[in-house]
């Protein structure tokens, strides 16, 4: 039985309810921040029974992913119970930022402070919030007077100066800062200055999935007798499929015994301009043909459910993430492989340096289908070394599954909290209630 988490505050002798609003993309939108903010808010509800979550939805203007429209169209693809789901997501939305409206930012704030709300957490992506590097969201923040814990997705070790200042504000005017790799603490200190009293590491969760061989999901899917090599996630350019279509010759040949197959999981990313979806999987089919693949590479482009999804994980073999991005610290799909128990091989951004170090995966270069498929060719050529790997990592997984990751965040959460009784505060909350912010200086100043 799953045991349950109990909030404690130190101002109190009885835990008390606790209520929290994420700033989120959320679904039915299709994107990394909306599945990760879905992942958390499933597994807190699952952990504890003294916390309520509702979510501030940050929609796309020219989408309205909330509106009984996209409902309906989602119907044509979802079965009964997952339009089901659609519609209680919907029944969790406190309030909705239209991304390109400064006044959207203000009137969320208002309703949040007007409301029993005892913390909020911003999810922080730059391509999530409107204005210079995203800085609609700091308007937000200055207006909200509620705890703020912001969970920083991406930190660039290069950024540019209105970057570097929009993200030292968000620190400023947060009670706390999460982040999901040590890398993004240590950039954070060293290149952007920042204290680190209130940076907190918590790692991306994975899901709770029991670790099982690979025949009978092969079964279940119609790939037995297959090897199964795959890629994962909304296809865009930045996932370096093709390096991995441009590895399979040197791959199937260095392996006549085995019938491979290379599975690219996932619909085209729907913040891509239709043109450059078209002309990305135009580039991937034409590679395809030039290297007569056609009966090796399988393209499964629509919308899986997260169990579908995990039934595909555990039917292949071998898990290749080759995000060309060197500075992401934060990726769902290297998570869900790590939490299936996979074999990995991946680029070496952060995340993926990170959480396969200590022989846990595989690392290659960015932009090599050579080296790609040496560490393919090495898991493949050795059984007994792929499932060591597998079962090293799946190990790992088990102190991050989505339930202690829950557990972290509302620690942090219940950490924040204002307390009960009235008392001097010097928490950042409480710093924008009783003053003014300085955008210019990252700094606090009397009215």
């Amino acid at each position: 039985m799953q045991k349950r988490h109990v909030l404690g505050d130190d101002s109190i002798s009885s835990p008390k309810p606790l209520r929290v609003n994420f700033v989120s993309s959320f679904p039915p939108r299709e994107c990394g921040i909306a599945t990760f903010t879905h992942d958390l808010t499933a597994n807190i509800s699952s952990i504890a029974d003294n916390v309520t979550w509702s979510v501030t939805a940050v929609q796309e203007c020219k989408r309205l992913f909330l509106s009984n429209a996209s409902l309906r169209a989602q119907a044509a693809q979802l079965s009964k119970k997952e339009l089901v789901l659609s519609k209680r997501f919907v029944s969790k939305i406190f309030g909705v930022i239209k991304d390109c409206n400064p006044d959207s930012y203000v009137a969320a704030a208002d309703k949040i402070n007007n409301s029993k709300i005892d913390v909020v957490n911003i999810q922080h992506e730059f391509g999530l919030y409107r204005g210079d590097f995203g800085s609609y969201i700091l308007e937000f923040m200055r207006r909200v007077r509620k705890p703020i814990v912001t969970t920083l997705h991406t930190v660039l070790p290069n950024p540019p100066p209105g970057m570097k200042n929009v993200v030292k504000d968000i620190y400023a005017l947060s009670d706390r800062v999460a982040v999901s790799a040590n890398a993004g603490i240590e950039l954070l200190k060293n290149t952007y200055g920042l204290d680190r009293k209130k940076l907190t590491l918590i790692p991306h969760g994975v899901p709770t999935v029991p670790f099982v061989d690979t025949t009978v999901p092969k079964q279940r899917l119609g790939l037995s007798g297959k090897f199964v090599i795959a890629s994962y996630g909304l296809i865009n350019p930045d996932k370096g499929i093709e390096n991995v279509i441009e590895a399979l010759p040197s791959v199937i040949e260095a392996n006549p015994n085995h019938d491979i197959a290379y599975l690219v999981v996932g619909e085209p990313h729907p913040a891509l301009d239709q043109k450059v979806r078209q002309r990305y999987r135009d580039k991937l089919d034409s590679l395809v043909e030039k290297l007569e693949l056609s009966r090796n590479v399988v393209f499964v482009q629509r919308y899986l459910s997260n169990r579908e999804m995990i039934a595909h994980f555990l039917a292949t073999d071998i898990c290749a993430v080759t995000n060309t991005n060197p500075n992401q610290i934060s990726s769902g799909v290297l998570s869900q492989a790590i939490g299936c128990g996979k074999s990995i091989v991946a680029t070496e951004f952060a995340h993926a340096a990170e959480a396969l170090s200590n022989g846990r995966g595989l690392l290659v270069k960015f932009g090599c289908p050579e080296d790609i498929a040496e560490k393919i060719n090495l898991l493949m050529s050795d059984n007994e070394f792929r499932n060591a790997i597998s079962r090293r990592v799946y190990e790992y997984a088990q102190a991050i599954t989505w339930d202690r990751i829950g557990s972290r965040y509302l620690d942090l959460f219940s950490q924040v909290r204002e307390p009960l009784q009235p008392q001097v505060s010097t928490s950042a909350s409480a710093l924008r209630s009783r003053v003014g912010y300085s955008r210019s200086s990252s700094s606090f100043s009397e009215n």
